[in-house]
């Protein structure tokens, strides 16, 4: 499921002794590229309510195929770049001229720029975590596609 780029939910059993925050901390150290796994803390055989896993595959699903329109992604984008400006490589700077989302299962979003190679992997990895943050995209990962404006390939 990790590495399929697929919506899934990731089921562990849990001893009583380990904490919710030693798990945590376990699964981030183990799977440190996977934000969008969501913790729920320990299921205890005495509590009252748990998720059904329809509940939890119907959420998933949502996430999975929500579809954002360029004018918001767009707006959130900008945000982004405000908040943070893109890096500067041998005196030249990366220019985001606009995203568009080209397809859903998983969400993949198409990022308009200058030049590809000035996009840094952390810069990278910023702009999806606050897309991700903003459209509450939790149970599904998500694909960034950084694409030279103009370049009419086909989006797979």
């Amino acid at each position: 499921v990790l590495d399929a780029a697929t919506t899934g939910r990731l089921s562990m059993n849990l001893y009583a002794e380990m904490s919710d925050s030693d798990f945590r901390e376990n699964v981030e150290k183990w799977h440190y590229d996977t934000a969008w796994i969501r913790f729920n803390g320990k299921q205890r055989r005495n509590e009252m309510r748990s998720f059904s896993l329809y509940e939890i595959a119907d959420y998933a699903y949502q996430q999975n195929t929500m579809r954002i329109s360029t004018g918001k992604l767009n707006d959130i984008v900008n945000e982004a770049v405000t908040m943070n400006d893109p890096p500067v490589n041998n005196g030249r700077r990366l220019r985001i001229y606009y995203s568009t989302q080209v397809s859903i299962q998983p969400p993949t979003f198409v990022i308009f720029v200058n030049e590809p190679d000035l996009m840094h992997f952390s810069y990278r990895r910023y702009l999806e975590n606050y897309i991700r943050k903003s459209f509450s995209l939790t149970a599904t990962p998500i694909h960034l596609i950084i694409r030279k404006r103009g370049e009419k390939d086909e989006i797979v």
